[in-house]
């Protein structure tokens, strides 16, 4: 008699000169290895114990002794199911325990497939998680229907360290094509510019933004506008904002545009003209327009509305493969972080396997000790009762 708790164990006593029958209790966890236990999904893992009985022909076995042994098999597969009391018994026939090996999961699969159809929703997808609509936010840059800015939009689905700083966007909006940030908006401040909003789709965005969001709060901001034609190039004029909401009525909001307007002046720096009292309603592309034409003395380019248009067309196209970018760093980001969640729950359950190994071992050693006293049937009826897995193995005198 030979006995055991694992299936290698079982394998290195399989002789090839014997013909050996036995009991097999295992489950779908335990038959696998440790990789394949830590990534399967949770329908492939099951526990459950499952009975096998075992008749092993070794390859060295004559054929008449083979043939001999095998007139006897379902009296023997009785005798291991009467002491060990399981109702069925899955029978295994082979020459090799490599065969062996596959013939039991191949059992299993096959027994916990209805299982698995029952459980499919729990299956691991490895495909990356659909991400916000980053089409609506970064590539419709007008926001004629997002109603997100690319400020906004960064806070939402950059890491916060990437979130750039006021000083940061105010020296992209002054760069002549500086990416993404074409428009700023700041709080009052006297000491530092604290970002309010920030974006990409020029005067129309900026005044949709005023008159949705801010028509009770005092903001300062700073705008680059474009001109572009065939003979002149592209040029750019800055113009500023100091912003008071329709609903401004409380003496401290005011306060704040006295006590706060050098001070946001001197941080924010040169502009060609400063846009002050006027409706979010009145600022539109002529009127921004007729002010450039009075505050800058410009003969050799276009002042046109058609003119800044072309530019703002030719400027989105540098903005969105910006985006474009920006979309990919951030499917890479979640992609590894789905990743190292992967490897992290792997990890997990790798640890967890090896926390039940510790805990059954002196259980499993107990277990051999009260073995090697006992007759077969004892085992057998011991094995049934058991539910670690484990196996026994025996030889049959005809």
């Amino acid at each position: 008699i030979a006995f055991g708790d694992s299936f290698d164990q079982m394998a290195a006593s399989l002789n090839a000169d014997k013909v050996l029958f036995g009991l097999f209790t295992t489950s779908q966890e335990a038959m696998m290895e440790d990789e394949t236990f830590a990534t399967a999904p949770s329908s492939k893992r099951s526990d459950s114990i499952v009975p096998f009985a075992i008749e092993f022909v070794g390859s060295k076995v004559k054929n008449f002794v083979a043939e001999n042994y095998g007139r006897h098999l379902r009296d023997i597969s009785e005798f291991c199911r009467a002491h060990s009391k399981f109702e069925t018994l899955q029978l295994i026939a082979c020459k090799n325990s490599q065969m062996v090996k596959e013939c039991i999961s191949q059992i299993l699969d096959e027994l916990f497939e209805v299982q698995e159809d029952e459980v499919e929703a729990e299956v691991i997808d490895e495909t990356p998680e659909p991400m916000h609509d980053m089409n609506v936010s970064y590539k419709k840059i007008s926001l004629s229907s997002s109603g997100i800015t690319a400020y906004k939009n960064a806070i939402e689905n950059q890491e916060s360290t990437e979130v750039p700083t006021g000083a940061e966007i105010l020296a992209c909006v002054r760069k002549n094509m500086g990416v993404p940030y074409n428009w700023v908006l700041f709080q009052p401040s006297q000491t530092e510019l604290i970002v309010e909003n920030a974006g990409s789709g020029g005067v129309d965005e900026l005044t949709r933004v005023l008159q949705s969001e801010y028509n009770d709060q005092i903001l300062f901001g700073l705008a680059r506008v474009s001109f572009i034609g065939k003979t002149f190039g592209s040029r750019q004029i800055w113009w500023a904002l100091e912003w008071t909401g329709e609903h401004c009525t409380s003496v401290k909001m005011f306060g704040q545009l006295r006590d706060c307007g050098n001070a946001m002046h001197e941080m924010i720096g040169e502009r060609s003209f400063t846009v002050t009292n006027l409706a979010a309603s009145d600022m539109t592309l002529d009127a921004i327009c007729e002010r450039v034409k009075r505050s800058c003395d410009v003969t050799d380019f276009d002042l046109s509305v058609e003119s800044l248009i072309n530019a703002h067309v030719e400027e989105q196209k540098t903005i969105e493969a910006y985006f474009d970018k920006q979309l990919e760093k951030i499917r890479l980001r979640r992609m590894a972080e789905e990743a190292r969640k992967r490897n992290e729950e792997r990890l997990q359950r790798l640890r967890q396997r090896n926390a039940a190994r510790e805990k059954m071992q002196p259980l499993l050693e107990k277990r051999k000790q009260c073995w090697s006293e006992m007759s077969l049937p004892d085992i057998l009826a011991d094995l049934g009762k058991s539910t670690m897995p484990g196996w026994v193995l025996f030889e049959v005198d005809l």
